[in-house]
């Protein structure tokens, strides 16, 4: 499968690893209301599916929002 079809994200990746895939990824968390103040803070080691859990969003529909921010073109010689 391309690159450009693959998914970035996945239900194993870490929060951290998600807002270090994508500038817009914060949006999203924002969006679903995650960590956005002190007793709901997000911890960047849990794993998207786990926070999907813990907050009660259906983990697809997390994923889908997510997997659905635009895609940028990566600069020469980059993965």
């Amino acid at each position: 499968m391309p690159d450009e079809l693959r998914p970035l994200f996945s239900k194993e990746m870490t929060v951290g690893q998600a807002l270090a895939a994508h500038p817009l990824a914060g949006q999203v968390f924002t969006a679903y209301r995650l960590g956005g103040c002190s007793h709901c803070a997000v911890s960047e080691a849990e794993t998207l599916e786990t926070v999907a859990q813990g907050y009660g969003i259906p983990l697809p529909q997390f994923l889908e929002t997510l997997n659905g921010l635009p895609r940028f073109p990566q600069p020469a010689g980059k993965p």
